[in-house]
């Protein structure tokens, strides 16, 4: 294990010992910058730690029989069914993990909530109407999708089936999200690219 991941790990520890829950921890190191690989490593490492210690807690007594012919050998009773359980949690709990680290941000119909995570960077979701049309939005490592969800208020079949379902994906730099994305139809499309870039390329706008 790296030594940056080692210190991770005991910051981890740290913090759980205070009560922290993980989904507090990961957003609050997130928060400060440290990579997710880097904390995906730390808790992997846990979690291993943590069965290591299980399983020799239950398992690590060897009872030795003696035999004048076929010498020591070694038993180890009652692995089947604890093992199976333990590495039933280690999974569940694996699995939890990556849930919560993959799983977006939802702010819903919040813009403010939306932009604050998504200048860092951040995994986040969004829900905005601009100009009659539906939005969703979800933003993650400085990339931005923006999907055309409906059109509100265009009573136009040929628009709709030009605009309806159409996606692009922009680039940007932390702390310089576009607003314009949220504030036109459009935004800047040099950034862009996508079925909905070229839609608004054909319409000229």
């Amino acid at each position: 294990m790296k030594e940056s991941a080692r210190l991770l790990l005991r910051e981890i520890k740290a913090l759980r010992d205070l009560g922290h829950t993980d989904y507090e921890i990961v957003y609050r190191l997130k928060k400060a910058g440290t990579s997710l690989a880097l904390i995906k490593e730390s808790y992997a490492s846990l979690a291993e730690d943590h069965t290591h210690h299980i399983v020799h807690t239950l398992f690590g007594k060897v009872e030795h029989q003696g035999n004048h012919h076929l010498g020591h050998e070694a038993q180890v009773s009652g692995k089947g069914p604890a093992l199976t359980l333990i590495v039933l949690f280690f999974v569940i709990g694996l699995l939890t993990l990556v849930v919560i680290l993959t799983t977006p941000t939802s702010c819903g119909e919040d813009v403010l909530c939306f932009l604050a995570k998504a200048q860092n960077c951040e995994k986040v979701s969004l829900y905005h109407d601009i100009k009659g049309v539906s939005f969703s939005f979800l933003a993650a490592d400085c990339r931005v999708g923006k999907k055309v969800e409906s059109l509100l208020l265009y009573d136009d079949a040929q628009l709709s089936k030009l605009l309806s379902g159409k996606k692009m994906d922009c680039g940007y730099t932390r702390d310089h999200f576009d607003l314009r994305l949220l504030d036109t139809l459009g935004g800047d499309l040099s950034a862009c690219s996508g079925s909905y870039k070229n839609a608004l390329v054909a319409l000229g706008r």
